[in-house]
């Protein structure tokens, strides 16, 4: 299998419980998962995240490409 360095390099950059935000807005998010998934294709590495909606006053969960997430600095 081919390993893309540049990614490998980002699966080292999330942890759980950092707080991120999507690179193009949105909420802060906790990373719950960061890690290769199996698909048919091959693996790719994506970064799971939790996060609170108001407008459905509950938790939401979704899965991102690295790539287009940032960690949040500390206010």
């Amino acid at each position: 299998m081919k390993v893309n360095h540049e990614v490998q390099a980002m699966s080292s950059e999330f942890s759980i419980g950092d707080v991120v935000a999507l690179k193009s807005g949105g909420p802060k998010m906790t990373v719950t998962a960061a890690d290769f998934v199996q698909f048919a294709g091959g693996k790719v590495f994506l970064v799971s995240c939790k996060w609170w909606s108001p407008s459905s006053k509950g938790y939401q969960h979704d899965n991102f490409n690295p790539e287009t997430i940032h960690l949040v600095k500390d206010e």
